[in-house]
């Protein structure tokens, strides 16, 4: 199990109360850190409702400020949980203060020691590291968050579809912050139980970001006319309707590929060959594949390309048109039934 696994696993322990004596928080991601710590204390408070909670700054604590941070419930026979932020900062008193009361911790009290960095070569830090439960707050790699999303929908008692999964990580990214985030509004969003669907997603957590132009190409490479006028509403609302002839240049380039690629069935001329022939001399994004061209049919292709151009010359001639009226139709072409009644693959 990898460090990400580890942590969650810690994490669902804590959640049922069991907590240990100490534990040594550590690591790059903010996000997981401040859960660590939530976590924590919320389970301290079910398990000692009449628990005291507190925390320090370690670089702002003096060794008899500590001492008596440490001891001073034990004193009264009370539990008390204690965060002690940024331990690394802790002045040398201070740390033998800690390491002494390391050596007999109470079992009743909860130590959270917490470091937002760690630096292997610092013997202090590595001392911790024998004195307490490690967690390390590391961000999971990128195909360990859809069964993260997964486990953040069945917390609020919702079901996540694979494609709502895809597009969230698409569009808000790997921030396990950012997520955490989006899925509240999502709980918020849809129906109580409703599982959340891509639509959700894309009225949730798109509205308020602006999509990178390549999902339009994913959207037409895909043949997804509903797909790809939802990106194109939200690219105009982010400004990007002053750019509605790069769209109408990429949508007419896309389709004359296309149009090469189907007409070279054997694959005879390469994807080089065929850039130069189109007078392109780098790899655009838009740039079709074998399986993309088997979604389009001869004269839906030559269809697109003709629209390109009507589009185009509207684009230049009518002051008063609007971009996204235009493209909107434009790109309805790709949703129109074969003209030879044959399907998009004939």
């Amino acid at each position: 199990m990898n460090a990400f696994g580890t942590f969650q696993k810690e994490l669902d322990s804590i959640q049922q109360g069991k907590l240990k004596a100490v534990y040594f928080i550590y690591g790059d991601d903010l996000y997981l850190i401040d859960q660590a710590v939530l976590t924590a204390q919320s389970a301290y408070r079910r398990k000692y409702p009449s628990a005291e909670i507190s925390s320090v700054n370690a670089m702002e604590s003096s060794a008899s400020h500590l001492q008596n941070a440490l001891y001073s419930n034990s004193l009264f026979e009370s539990h008390s949980l204690l965060i002690i932020w940024e331990i690394k900062g802790l002045i040398p008193t201070a740390r033998k203060v800690l390491n002494q009361y390391l050596q007999q911790a109470n079992p009743e009290n909860c130590l959270l020691l917490v470091q937002s960095a760690i630096d292997r070569k610092n013997k202090f830090l590595k001392e911790l590291e024998k004195s307490a439960k490690l967690m390390q707050a590391v961000s999971p790699d990128i195909n360990e968050i859809p069964r993260w999303l997964q486990t953040q929908a069945r917390k609020r008692k919702r079901a996540i579809s694979g494609e709502a999964i895809t597009e969230l990580i698409s569009i808000t990214g790997s921030s396990l912050s950012d997520l955490s985030n989006e899925m509240d509004k999502l709980d918020l969003y849809c129906e109580p139980a409703e599982r959340i669907e891509a639509e959700d997603v894309r009225a949730v957590a798109g509205a308020v970001k602006s999509y990178p132009v390549d999902f339009l190409w994913d959207a037409l490479k895909n043949k997804d006319l509903k797909r790809a006028i939802h990106v194109l509403k939200n690219l105009t609302d982010h400004g990007y309707a002053d750019k509605a002839t790069q769209v109408v240049i990429g949508f007419y380039n896309f389709f004359n590929a296309l149009l090469m690629i189907k007409s070279d069935p054997q694959r005879k001329r390469s994807d080089f060959d065929l850039q130069r022939a189109a007078n392109i001399f780098f790899r655009p994004t838009w740039w079709p594949g074998g399986a993309d061209a088997g979604r389009y049919s001869f004269p839906l292709i030559r269809a697109a390309i003709a629209k390109a151009v009507e589009t185009d010359t509207l684009l230049k001639t009518n002051s008063q048109a609007d971009p996204l009226t235009l493209l909107v139709q434009m790109f309805q072409v790709i949703g129109e039934e074969d003209l030879e009644g044959k399907g998009a693959r004939g």
